[in-house]
């Protein structure tokens, strides 16, 4: 799973900048994090509700607030698939900063989805992925 989850984030660093400063607000094992880092990324945080690895901070997403975020920091994320809180999740961190997502890429096409979509600035399919990139 590991491998795989780092092989298709492969095609997202192509639209971000050289150098960039993420953190990762649902980054679980840290896969995408470690993508992220090889693509030219500096993590400046890393959470998860139940992390599992060290150096991954225990933390609810929807609790971050613009403090915890320096001004130049994405949000870049493989967020839960659930709905019931990747709505929120979309959201909440649209407010905060630009904000890139692993979605699932039938998002545009679900009706539950369309007001959220319709906010998005860049929607990239590829396959399984989906970068997506919200205004601050």
């Amino acid at each position: 799973m590991l491998r795989r989850t780092s092989r298709r984030c492969a095609a997202a660093p192509r639209r971000l900048p050289k150098r960039f400063h993420f953190i990762e607000p649902c980054a679980g094992k840290g896969a995408l994090l470690d993508s992220l880092i090889a693509a030219g990324g500096e993590c400046l945080a890393a959470f998860d509700m139940e992390p599992r690895r060290t150096g991954i901070e225990r933390c609810d997403a929807l609790t971050l607030t613009p403090a915890d975020l320096p001004d130049d920091a994405l949000i870049i994320t493989n967020p839960t698939h659930s709905r019931d809180l990747l709505h929120p999740m979309i959201e909440h961190f649209a407010s905060l900063a630009s904000t890139w997502l692993l979605i699932d890429s039938d998002g545009k096409e679900n009706e539950r989805s369309a007001e959220l979509v319709s906010q998005l600035q860049i929607y990239q399919p590829i396959g399984r992925l989906v970068s997506s990139l919200a205004p601050r």
